[in-house]
């Protein structure tokens, strides 16, 4: 039932980011590669208004990610598993999310020293998850792909991956297009610094799981826009997207 929910999340998720936008340079190339999506792909509208109801559709009430988080990890030699880092960093970055886009809803009242401190927040969240996931490459033997006692496919675990893109992606590019000016100047290295943890956490899993590469990104088909959007020039490298011109 989970991860009937989880590709539900994921998949409608993606689909209901269809609202009318500009096309975004390359993306045309990257529909071709994606199997025929278009020379375009829609952007993706504000968080707050996606995720509940890509959650309402959820056969589980609790929603996708409430449900990760209550299934219990299972740790191997006191490690979480690949599947759990990623849950780990779902429970912890989607309040993140829900408080960045309360801090940019009102562009006249938004304050920059608080969009700061919560986007470092989730730079923290990364760099400890590089670590976590590093430990896996460096010490393969014994790890599984479980969620709590539950062993996923890959199939599963590109879910999973998907499930914490989508919500972090989406988020940043709801603050990119809220701030300009000086504001702009200090969030945008951010943005830029979380990009390149995405993409180093996203390597080392690409290398834990053979073929995972290959099922991420079609599930991840109309967030590409965004990705070069936000031109996270590390993530589209390591998806094997052509590059940002």
């Amino acid at each position: 039932m989970f991860f009937r929910s989880l590709s539900l999340f994921v998949a409608v998720g993606c689909a209901a980011l269809s609202s009318a936008a500009p096309i975004v340079p390359g993306v045309g190339a990257v529909g071709s590669t994606l199997g025929g999506l278009g020379s375009s792909l829609p952007p993706l509208p504000v968080v707050g208004s996606v995720v509940p109801k890509v959650e309402s559709l959820a056969s589980n009430p609790a929603g996708v990610v409430g449900t990760v988080t209550s299934l219990t990890p299972r740790l191997v030699n006191g490690h979480p598993s690949l599947p759990e880092i990623f849950k780990d960093m779902c429970d912890k970055i989607r309040p993140i999310t829900e408080s960045l886009t309360a801090a940019v809803s009102v562009k006249a009242d938004i304050k920059v020293d608080v969009i700061t401190t919560l986007l470092n927040q989730v730079v923290d969240i990364l760099s400890d998850a590089v670590v976590e996931v590093q430990f896996i490459v460096d010490n393969p033997t014994g790890f599984v792909l479980n969620v709590g006692e539950t062993i996923l496919s890959i199939d599963q675990v590109a879910l999973v991956v998907s499930t914490l893109l989508c919500l972090l992606f989406t988020v940043l590019k709801v603050v990119v297009a809220a701030v300009d000016g000086a504001a702009a100047t200090v969030i945008l290295p951010l943005v830029a610094t979380i990009g390149a943890h995405v993409a180093q956490i996203l390597g080392l899993a690409f290398q834990i799981v053979p073929g995972l590469l290959a099922l991420v990104v079609p599930i991840l088909s109309q967030l590409v826009s965004t990705i070069y959007y936000l031109r996270l020039a590390e993530v589209v490298a390591i998806l094997g997207l052509p590059a940002i011109a």
